[in-house]
């Protein structure tokens, strides 16, 4: 699994198309370190999140400086499309 992110000035929008996973949004990124040159920090884990099931035709909203992660991967396969907001 990759780990959490958060992006300070884009939004995410998944499109699932097959399998199964498991989504973590909100709380707070731990050990938050920027990376360099686009808008994203990663982190070790996210503190405090929702956990919700996604299931192939589900879509998925992670709106600007929400940490989010996968876990329970199985087979999972999305499209992302990402806005800027500036």
């Amino acid at each position: 699994n990759d780990p959490p992110l958060v992006h300070a000035a884009s939004l995410d929008v998944w499109l699932v198309s097959e399998g199964t996973a498991t989504v973590i949004t909100g709380g707070k990124l731990l050990n938050e370190k920027k990376r360099p040159g686009i808008d994203d920090a990663s982190g070790s884990d996210i503190e405090g999140g929702t956990e919700q099931a996604l299931k192939p035709g589900d879509v998925l909203y992670i709106p600007p400086g929400v940490p989010h992660g996968f876990k329970d991967l199985k087979g999972f396969r999305a499209f992302l499309i990402r806005f800027d907001t500036k």
